[in-house]
Parts: structure tokens; C-alpha cells; sequence
């Protein structure tokens, strides 16, 4: 979260300024950092909920329904972590009701998809805690999936090109100098 505020700060400077080049190349290194950033946590946490679970005391009997749950969490924590920098982004050069309506659109959504995956339904196998699991990571990478390709659209102030994704590197250390302290204090 840290970081996409780095990202947001820096947007937002270069809006005052009315440079559209620099937004555009900004917002892509900050989706580049989130995106690698969040794939290393989604990992790591992956391989480590068991004795992250254990860490917190977790029963038993609850441990076995916890693993599946936490483990689809972390993958989806890629599409939270994406989603979370579009938002940042988006409110860097202004824009605050498109990530409000895609967030009020998912939310709707999981309430129907949760049942769904929880008790099953049809084709839908009854899967339990792992089906809330389940139904959430599908709405999270639906709205990641909506707010990048806002960005690549570039209809609301910011527009990435696959060519902005080359890192650059003294900007991604920048955002990170920016970042980490509100990283820490977000954690």
C-alpha cells in the first residue's frame, strides 16, 4: 500500500505539472514494482501459511480448513496488491468514483458468488471455506483486470503502454524510498 502511495504522490505532482508523459511512466513502474513486489509475497506466503497458521495459535480443527483458505488468499493477494495501485493511481491524477464503482460492482458480485462456492450450485462442487476463499480471488482479479486495462485504455489521465514496463530502475528506487516508510506503517 506504501508504494502505490509513493506512486499516487509522485502522479499527482507531475498532474500539477501537466505532464502526461511522466504520469504514463510513472503509473507503469508502479504497477511493474506492485506486480513483482506482489508475486514475491504471494510466494512467500504460499509457502509459509502452515507455520504461519501454527504461528497464531489456530486449532486444530480449524488448521486443516485454514490452509486451502490462506494459501488461495495469498495467490489472490496479486490481484489485490494490482488493484490497489490502480486505486492509488487513479486518485493521484483526480479520479476516485471509477475504482469506487468497480469496488461496489465485485463486492455484489462475491455476495452471489460466495454461496455459490461455499455450498455449491450445478456444476459448482461444494467447497467450503475454500469456496469463499475461491469466490473472492475471482472478483479481486476481475477488478484488477478492470482497472488495468482502464490504465492501458488511457480514457482518465493515465495510459500505459507495454513499452512503460521496461524497468527503470532509478524510478523504482525512488517510489520505493518513497513507499517504504508508509509500507511499514500500513503492515
Amino acid at each position: 500500500m506504501g508504494l502505490t502511495i509513493a506512486g499516487a504522490i509522485l502522479v499527482a505532482q507531475y498532474k500539477g505539472e501537466k505532464s502526461n508523459k511522466n504520469i504514463n511512466h510513472i503509473s507503469s513502474q508502479t504497477i511493474l514494482l506492485i506486480f513483482i513486489i506482489s508475486i514475491i509475497i504471494s510466494v512467500i506466503g504460499y509457502i509459509f501459511t502452515p507455520f504461519l497458521i501454527r504461528l497464531i495459535g489456530v486449532s486444530s480443527n480449524v488448521f486443516k480448513e485454514a490452509v486451502p483458505y490462506l494459501r488461495i488468499t495469498f495467490i489472490g493477494s496479486i490481484f489485490i496488491f494490482l488493484y490497489m495501485a490502480f486505486q492509488s493511481l487513479m486518485r493521484g491524477v483526480g479520479e476516485v468514483k471509477i475504482p469506487m464503482y468497480i469496488v461496489l460492482g465485485t463486492v455484489i458480485l462475491n455476495l452471489f458468488l460466495d454461496p455459490l462456492f461455499i455450498f455449491g450450485f450445478s456444476f459448482i462442487p461444494a467447497s467450503g471455506v475454500t469456496g469463499a476463499a475461491i469466490a473472492s480471488v475471482i472478483t479481486q482479479a476481475l477488478s484488477a483486470i478492470i482497472g488495468i486495462w482502464i490504465l492501458f485504455k488511457g480514457n482518465h489521465g493515465i495510459k500505459i503502454k507495454l513499452e512503460h514496463l521496461k524497468p527503470d530502475f532509478k524510478l523504482l528506487k525512488k517510489i520505493f524510498k518513497l513507499g517504504f516508510p508508509a509500507s511499514i506503517d500500513q503492515s
